[in-house]
């Protein structure tokens, strides 16, 4: 009897393992082929989507597509792929669900967020885009990090120089993004001397890059996820004109660019 029963045990203790196998197989093979659909279909919207040019003054850099003017975006951080195999029809319908991550272009309207900021007084604010530049004329311009080189000597100073100038050309506000915390931006501020002359804005969390779609991996050099720079002319929540940079360069995106074209396109 005790040699049946040990028997009995043995066998299952077997099906119990063989049970467990089985089951870590399948759930193995489901997210390898799901895996492998993600692909598919991030190199069918890759493939499909039209492919905007990487100029000074316009909307996006190349390797992302974009997402036509006018549209607010709903996006899902999908970075293409370059498979070349064409999906199946299964495939082609579960693609409807994948959103890449699409980067701004004229016409499309500023991303609903949460920044914030100090104000006047020395207290933090935390604002949303649309309640800071609904029915207003805005220049936005975005620097990869407070402190950092470029942006310290030329970038903010130079907005800081001509913010008057703008706001005799028709802006209501001159606003700084970057992807620092509120007291890194007010420390920058009171550094730089910007005299109150630009709403210093921290945009912590790196949402309102990763809404635009034009966040910059810094991580190799210690800096984690930033933003790329750019500077652009909001309307009443719409982006009307962008200069968008290349990374960290800085050759497009200059309060004298933005002037020369406030100049010939915005009445005061």
């Amino acid at each position: 009897p005790l040699s049946l029963i040990h028997h009995s045990l043995l066998r299952l203790l077997g099906s119990l393992v063989m049970s467990h196998v089985m089951s870590r197989s399948l759930h193995v093979s489901h997210t390898s082929r799901s895996r492998a659909q993600v692909g598919v279909c991030r190199a069918a919207l890759w493939r499909t989507s039209p492919q905007p040019k990487a100029r000074g003054g316009n909307n996006s850099s190349a390797g992302r597509p974009h997402q036509p003017g006018g549209r607010s975006f709903d996006s899902a951080p999908i970075s293409a792929a370059t498979s070349s195999s064409p999906p199946s029809s299964s495939s082609s319908e579960q693609c409807e669900e994948i959103v890449l991550l699409k980067t701004v272009q004229e016409g499309d309207a500023l991303p609903d967020v949460k920044l914030s900021y100090f104000d006047e007084d020395g207290n933090m604010r935390e604002v949303t885009t649309r309640e800071l530049f609904a029915g207003k004329k805005v220049v936005l311009f975005a620097v990869p990090g407070a402190f950092t080189p470029t942006c310290s000597t030329r970038h903010l100073p130079g907005f800081v120089k001509l913010a008057p100038t703008l706001r005799e050309k028709g802006v209501d506000e001159v606003a700084c993004v970057s992807v620092n915390d509120a007291f890194v931006m007010d420390a920058w501020s009171k550094s730089v001397g910007t005299q109150g002359e630009i709403l210093m804005l921290a945009d912590g969390s790196a949402k309102l890059a990763r809404e635009l779609g034009v966040e910059l991996d810094l991580t190799d050099k210690g800096l984690g996820l930033r933003s790329r720079r750019y500077a652009m002319l909001i309307d009443d929540c719409v982006i009307t004109h962008l200069n968008l940079e290349e990374g960290g360069a800085f050759t497009v995106s200059s309060a004298e660019d933005m002037l020369k074209w406030v100049d010939d396109n915005l009445s005061s």
